[in-house]
């Protein structure tokens, strides 16, 4: 009993600072990684067709602001089920990582900026998030902004699934993206949607289970593409803004938020 008295007092904390000295690990790379992941989305799909909606359960979690608010402006809750999320060029995030600078070959930054709000942990089983998105930006995009991640409590590399706007270097690109884990090749990136101009019905089906989220992203109601990857427990979603190399102001809606778990396992 102190036991599990002691985890759930370490998944609180872990709640407020979002971080904690949980395993880190590393998303695969290799082909056979890709397969299971189309594989699992795929049988996550027919779990769903197969379940017994009456069984499915609305929850009601509370959404906390994840490592504080940039400023007066960068967030804002509209009701229970609403929220805006604005982030102007500097506004760095507040969460320890956001002011370290990065650079590789390919990509150099020197800050991160985010506001985000995250739910509770959640535990193993089936579940859908759906919410209205309206996202605007004055000018030209970031070079990417998440719009949507499943994370779980590792302090370094890629959380297991998320979704992002992608404006490339030029930010004059406005396509749907994932990480290139999940969506390696130029035709399966190039194929991913245009983000519309106006509001949008994000719908997410993930399953959390043995160490492992897949998920099945869909944009009013059309299926776009399914990710995943390995996850240490427990798991959490955030929504808002979180991006780079930002060219202009970018706000974020997000209404009618809903979470349902579907089934448990």
């Amino acid at each position: 009993m102190t036991k599990v008295f002691s985890f759930l007092i370490i998944v609180i904390f872990c709640v407020f600072i979002q971080g904690c000295g949980f395993e880190n690990p590393s998303p695969e790379t290799s082909v056979n990684h890709h397969k299971k992941i189309q594989m699992l989305a795929l049988k996550l799909g027919e779990k769903i067709n197969h379940s017994n909606s009456d069984s499915w359960r609305l929850l009601d979690p509370f959404w906390r602001v994840s490592c504080g608010v940039v400023d007066k402006d960068s967030y804002k809750k509209l009701s229970h089920d609403a929220f805006t999320f604005k982030i102007d060029v500097n506004d760095i995030g507040k969460c320890s990582t956001d002011s370290r600078p990065y650079k590789d070959e390919y990509l150099q930054f020197n800050w991160s900026e985010r506001q985000e709000v995250n739910s509770g942990p959640l535990g193993m089983g089936i579940y859908e998030f759906s919410a209205k998105v309206t996202i605007k930006t004055d000018g030209l995009n970031a070079f990417r902004n998440t719009i949507f991640q499943i994370h779980d409590f590792r302090n370094l590399g890629a959380p297991p699934s998320y979704l992002q706007v992608y404006g490339g270097k030029s930010g004059m690109l406005n396509r749907f993206r994932l990480s290139h884990l999940e969506c390696r090749s130029i035709r399966c990136r190039k194929a991913l949607p245009e983000v519309p101009r106006d509001s949008f019905k994000l719908k997410v089906l993930f399953e959390y289970n043995n160490g492992f989220v897949s998920t099945r992203y869909y944009i009013d109601d059309k299926f776009v593409i399914s990710g995943g990857g390995r996850s240490s427990y427990p798991i959490y979603i955030k929504i808002g803004i979180y991006r780079i190399l930002g060219k202009g102001t970018t706000i974020h809606t997000y209404e009618d938020i809903k979470l349902e778990k579907l089934i448990q396992i």
